[in-house]
């Protein structure tokens, strides 16, 4: 009897790091759905599509409690050539839908914009942080937005969201980290 009550009570205490690694405190998730993402196809044909992208953050975050804003997404990567290379790794861009020019010129001042490197093949979990991003749009309420993909200079390759690749059926998360949240 006494052993039972032994085993059990070190199976509940291993459980406990299970349950802590959770959301835990600080950490918050925005589900970014299927609805509000779109492609973006240029006209011209010289620019690789990009995504925008839709969402609410919670009203009571602040930019000043921000520790860090992780947003993930599944997707597909391919490299194009330039100048006779293709690159292993092309480079995505996350900007914020509230800029004055989604493709931004590398002379752009006060641009806000997170970029990362991804690895070319398919189903690529991808995570972006995008603080900086995040904690400008706090400044503005209301609904907020990203814009992704090969969004600056040599257009390295093309990103493909998969929509309803994360959990519960959404395109994308936010994981925000703040610091004073329950």
């Amino acid at each position: 009897m006494k052993s039972n009550r032994l085993a059990q009570f070190f199976m509940v205490m291993s459980l406990i790091p299970v349950v802590a690694m959770g959301a835990g405190p600080g950490k918050r998730s925005v589900p970014i759905g299927t609805a509000s993402v779109a492609q973006v196809i240029e006209k011209d044909g010289k620019q690789a599509s990009y995504y925008t992208m839709t969402y609410l953050l919670p009203a009571d975050l602040k930019a000043e409690s921000l520790d860090r804003v992780i947003l993930e997404l599944v997707m597909d990567v391919e490299a194009q050539e330039q100048d006779g290379y293709v690159g292993e790794a092309p480079v995505l861009y996350v900007r914020s839908l509230e800029s004055s020019a989604i493709r931004g010129s590398d002379g752009e001042e006060n641009a806000v914009f997170a970029t990362r490197p991804v690895a070319v093949g398919a189903n690529r979990h991808v995570k972006v942080d995008v603080t900086e991003i995040i904690r400008a749009q706090l400044a503005r309420p209301g609904a907020h937005g990203l814009a992704i993909g090969a969004l600056r200079g040599m257009q390295e390759g093309e990103f493909k969201i998969h929509r309803g690749g994360m959990s519960q059926g959404n395109t994308g998360e936010l994981n925000i980290y703040a610091t004073g949240d329950r």
